[in-house]
């Protein structure tokens, strides 16, 4: 008997085994897949009950979440330009699911907050106190959909600094307050009282 015949009579003698055995290595390299993206692939695997790996994924990346990181890191150090070209190659390849997952995470509190806070820290003085999503969030829900400046209900307004940044303003919570684009837009770069100069509409 040659390799062909005998491979194929091992095969038919075992051949739910070998199914089952591959089912398992599909669902773990998959699970592994999609845990190494932070879950954010939608998929199932097919096996007893349909499994949602993607669920799974997303509990186990919740769980093990510094560990993670602390892997990913160690990769980056050992060869940023090989984790680099990876990156980019992975955005290429899935750049409209991640533009439409960030739309989707920009529509939410939690993702206006994390944008803004972003933008803050590009333009964070040295020394200065970090703008942190929790803090924006904070601001966010003490205005209740209500400019301060303007008296109009609004929502996804603008986290804004009394005192401007450009003009030593700092994140501190005393010098935030959540207004609507239209009135942040008005007042720019300009202090409160430059603003309140000009603004007739501004009911502070």
């Amino acid at each position: 008997m040659d390799k062909n015949e005998y491979a194929a009579a091992y095969y038919q003698r075992n051949k739910e085994k070998i199914k089952a055995q591959r089912r398992a290595r599909y669902a773990r390299d998959r699970l592994r897949a999609a845990s190494t993206e932070c879950a954010r692939q939608s998929f199932t695997v097919d096996s007893d009950g349909q499994r949602d790996v993607n669920a799974y994924a997303a509990a186990y990346y919740q769980a093990n979440k510094e560990k993670i990181k602390a892997r990913r890191r160690a990769r980056y150090a050992e060869d940023p330009e090989r984790e680099n070209a990876r990156g980019r190659l992975y955005n290429a390849e899935h750049k409209a699911e991640l533009h439409e997952a960030g739309r989707r995470r920009r529509a939410t509190p939690e993702g206006r907050a994390a944008a803004c806070a972003t933008i803050a820290r590009r333009r964070l003085r040295p020394g200065g106190q970090e703008l942190t999503p929790a803090m924006i969030l904070e601001v966010m829900a003490a205005a209740s959909g209500v400019c301060v400046y303007c008296g109009q209900d609004f929502e996804n307004g603008h986290v804004d600094h009394i005192t401007p940044v450009s003009k030593g303003g700092t994140n501190d919570r005393e010098n935030l307050v959540y207004v609507c684009a239209s009135c942040n837009w008005s007042k720019g770069a300009k202090t409160l009282d430059e603003w309140l100069g000009i603004n007739r509409t501004c009911v502070l």
